[in-house]
């Protein structure tokens, strides 16, 4: 275990000083590009103080622009007054004869945004650009603003600031250099080591997220690696066995869900939907036809005389009866439309999105093919009619409300002599 110990820790020094390095190159340039930040600013800030005392000698002087400029302008005011002090004879008393260039250079516009001296890009007249006129700044003089300036984007370096400049940009490339070719070495060497076993493992893993649980790991290091790839073998065997067999149960507890919910919905001997489901499914869609003001109808239908369909030729004619009315339903009706067998003798419909004369066509359709069925290949002498109780569900204040009134217009049906639909008159 020390040596396995010892030789995670040897990886991790490795990397920690494979970070160290990448943070000194980034810490380098961060403070490079500062540096150079603070000193530009700094020239900007003195720069800009000088070009504004310029302007306002030169208000001092001339008082407007125009009257200044049959003496050369702002340019030839600001060379003569930083040249170079003269003797009384006239000559300059040491230094060069043309001043030193401005570390900044900058855009001058009047107060209608027009430029007011020939500097690149602009030229005299010029209106501003929008990218300038977004950063300019007021020059005042006595308090009310008489130009605008925008410094241009780099500055004038002298001889000496480029020199330094210099050196310090290529001390730090050469830093920079020589430690991303030691990281990438580095980073190479531990990258080899560390990921060629992690990549199987990666992989591994990536095929037991698909559900391809049995994998199998071929690491024979003897690091922690080696150690996690014996693991994950082992976990994986028996998570592949305990899958297989979580997977065959839960197909044998589904196949006995489905088939328990499947009786626990449906009348064992007409294949229709029982009295409890249809009094749950039935509400619902009395409930969507209410809130959205959908139609929809409601049918109680019972046959003609059962009692002596029993009596006369058996109970089990009377259930081949209800089966074959039940297989007339189904082949009849929509899918949308819920039927179920309602208790004994006794079925009931519901139609959504139905009015009710649509409703009251379909179930003649069904008393028709019910009265005009070939009852004898059932029995000898037999014949079988029903009676229709139909109402708008919709006009009623809940579901048990329009079965009651179905259930009314059945016993209406069966009093006018049955084999008939009655509905609301």
């Amino acid at each position: 275990m020390s040596s396995l110990l010892f030789s995670l820790r040897s990886k991790l020094v490795a990397s920690f000083v494979a970070v160290s390095v990448c943070s000194i190159v980034a810490v380098s340039g961060l403070a490079y590009w500062k540096l150079m930040e603070r000193f530009t600013d700094q020239r900007l800030q003195i720069a800009a103080q000088d070009f504004r005392s310029d302007v306002e000698a030169y208000f001092d002087t001339y008082g407007s622009w125009e009257a200044g400029r049959p003496y050369g302008g702002l340019k030839a005011f600001i060379d003569k007054r930083k040249a170079p002090p003269a003797d009384p004879q006239g000559a300059a008393i040491s230094g060069p004869s043309a001043p030193p260039p401005p570390p900044f250079r900058f855009y001058l516009f009047d107060t209608q945004g027009l430029a007011l001296s020939g500097v690149p890009p602009y030229r005299r007249g010029q209106p501003v650009q929008p990218e300038h006129q977004q950063v300019w700044q007021p020059i005042t003089y006595h308090g009310t603003v008489v130009a605008y300036m925008v410094p241009s984007a780099k500055p004038n370096l002298t001889e000496q600031d480029r020199a330094n400049v210099e050196g310090l940009r290529w001390a730090i490339v050469q830093g920079g250099g020589v430690a991303l070719l030691l990281t990438l070495g580095l980073g190479w060497w531990l990258g080899h080591r560390l990921s060629r076993n992690l990549h199987a493992l990666t992989l591994a893993a990536g095929r037991m997220e698909q559900g391809q649980w049995k994998q199998t790991v071929d690491v024979k290091s003897r690091d922690e690696v080696g150690a996690l790839a014996q693991s994950f073998n082992s976990m994986s065997a028996t998570l592949a066995r305990q899958y297989e067999e979580l997977n065959q149960s839960h197909q044998r507890i589904e196949a006995m869900a489905n088939e328990l919910r499947e009786l626990s919905m449906r009348d064992a001997l007409t294949r229709l939907h029982n009295r409890r489901y249809f009094d749950e499914q039935g509400r619902q869609l009395w409930q969507q036809a209410n809130r959205y003001q959908r139609p929809m109808a409601v049918v109680l239908a019972d046959v003609d005389h059962f009692k002596q369909i029993n009596d006369s030729y058996s109970h089990a004619v009377g259930d081949e009866v209800l089966r074959r009315i039940g297989e007339v339903f189904n082949t009849q009706l929509r899918a949308t439309d819920l039927v179920a067998r309602y208790g004994g003798e006794e079925f009931v419909i519901a139609f959504p999105e139905t009015a009710l004369t649509q409703a009251e066509l379909v179930c003649e359709l069904l008393r028709q093919r019910i009265e005009s069925y070939d009852w004898e290949q059932v029995h000898p002498g037999l014949h079988v009619t029903m009676s229709f109780g139909l109402c708008s569900a919709q006009q009623q204040k809940d579901f048990e409300a329009a079965l009651h009134e179905a259930d009314s217009l059945l016993y209406r049906a069966k009093n006018e002599g049955r084999n008939r639909v009655c509905v609301p008159s």
